[in-house]
């Protein structure tokens, strides 16, 4: 595509967003299945970790706050992934340093709609008294699963992401040299012209 004409390079990165819109899908369908489950893991190991609060929740209150863990857990999922149907949020107006490429979290405005799910866990250990966490204790949050949930393993849909992404810029900046040069062409033509 080195010699293409804008209308083919137009053609070209539309292809190139309905991929990133696919892998979009493939990420908000992992996600689906892991958001419910963070919030579940969480309460859990919250419970784990602190024998004494875990001593004083009785069987009852303990159920509860496993049926808790699931609708909570939905809730919040439906939240982050009705954000994520945003496809300004897929697209950034600039990419990260390709260093910094390696999480699909560079992508900060779509990272921070995700990452909202632990609102979710922060609400039921205050709805069931869990013990506070430290100030700055950032031990709450939802990191980019790096294990195959279902059959898709976000660090390879990661990798694609950023490349079609990558991809798109090369061809956002090709065109935008194709009407530079052509703009150039014209203004010469009408500076030298009658």
């Amino acid at each position: 595509m080195d010699n293409a004409s804008l209308p083919e390079l137009a053609q070209h990165a539309e292809l190139v967003r309905d991929r990133v819109r696919h892998v979009a899908a493939d990420i908000r369908a992992l996600l689906s299945e892991d958001l419910p489950r963070f919030v579940e893991r969480e309460l859990k190991r919250g419970f784990v970790e602190n024998p004494e609060f875990a001593a004083r929740l009785s069987d009852e209150r303990l159920a509860e706050l496993k049926a808790e863990c699931i609708a909570e857990g939905e809730r919040g999922r439906d939240r982050v992934l009705m954000s994520l149907e945003d496809e300004a949020l897929w697209f950034p107006a600039t990419l990260p340093p390709v260093e910094n490429r390696a999480t699909i979290a560079s992508n900060t405005a779509l990272w921070a709609a995700v990452s909202g799910i632990a609102e979710s866990v922060h609400a039921l250990r205050q709805r069931f008294g869990y013990p506070t966490l430290p100030a700055g204790d950032v031990s709450v949050e939802y990191r980019p699963p790096t294990w195959f949930i279902g059959r898709r393993y976000l660090p390879t849909l990661t990798e694609k992401y950023w490349r079609l992404l990558a991809e798109l810029e090369e061809l956002h900046s090709r065109a935008g040299a194709i009407r530079k040069e052509s703009s150039k062409a014209e203004l010469t033509r009408r500076w030298e012209g009658p």
